[in-house]
């Protein structure tokens, strides 16, 4: 009996008929739920194939993000990462203040967009500093920074305080 219950269950579903039948109408949204997942959630991707542990990676992220408040982290199939902020300021910081890395890999950090599915979001790219070294004084410039920020993309910022004549680098 028990096992038939769990066969049936496993075999209810919709047609794509049925599922296209069902309006969608104002009440039906949660648009309240919607505004706090977008601007105080976030998804992101651990690109490796290691699976952190929750504990450890939330460990990790706090010590390098010092959030002013909590925050979830859950961490899905496939290195995909749910976070959920008090503060906007702390989201803020996840999102722009990277790149961030967790036991040498990559974490790529998106806003929610909640007309997708979290799995869907586009984590092919990020940005990333990098540091020219050997760079003669005279060609530290932004017009120098933009000509080699193209090479690997598109400058987003040339950093003038790390730059300067009396660094042997240029950081872009």
């Amino acid at each position: 009996m028990a096992k038939e219950l769990e066969q049936q269950m496993r075999n209810i579903s919709l047609s794509e008929e049925e599922i296209n039948s069902i309006k969608v109408e104002e009440n039906d949204v949660d648009n309240m739920a919607d505004s706090v997942v977008e601007e105080l959630g976030a998804v992101g991707r651990l690109l490796g194939t290691r699976k952190p542990g929750t504990k450890f990676l939330k460990t990790a992220l706090v010590a390098a993000w010092k959030p002013k408040q909590d925050f979830d982290v859950q961490v899905m199939e496939g290195n995909l990462l749910v976070f959920q902020f008090i503060q906007a300021e702390d989201r803020a910081k996840a999102l722009f203040g990277g790149p961030w890395h967790f036991e040498n890999q990559l974490i790529i950090i998106r806003p929610v967009d909640r007309g997708k599915e979290l799995t869907d979001t586009d984590f092919s790219c990020t940005e990333i500093w990098v540091r020219i070294r050997k760079i003669p004084a005279k060609l530290r410039t932004e017009s120098m920074a933009t000509k080699i920020g193209a090479m690997f993309g598109a400058l987003k910022v040339y950093d003038t305080a790390n730059s300067g004549l009396w660094s042997n680098y240029m950081t872009i």
